[in-house]
């Protein structure tokens, strides 16, 4: 079976309050590239809910979205600065 991984990502954004941020992070964490797209769509969405994960996020956008990773930095101050 193949899932389409733009639906899946909605599906699961859309039912955070059954599927939290923290299970699908840990679920993802072998699967850089979706839960780069997970956590990157996550902070459009809610932003509160992603401010855990921002020291990760500065990782995964330095690896799939370097055009993004600056304004991410700029707009965030929840991420060590070692990370950077």
């Amino acid at each position: 079976m193949e899932l389409d991984v733009s639906d899946a990502l909605k599906l699961l954004l859309e039912h955070r309050d059954k599927l939290p941020p923290e299970l699908v992070v840990e679920k993802l964490s072998n699967s850089h590239r979706n839960l780069y797209d997970y956590l990157d769509k996550l902070s459009v969405k809610d932003w509160e809910a992603s401010k855990q994960f921002h020291g990760m996020m500065v990782g995964l956008y330095a690896d799939f979205n370097q055009r993004k990773l600056l304004a991410f930095l700029q707009s965030s101050d929840n991420y060590p600065i070692q990370v950077t």
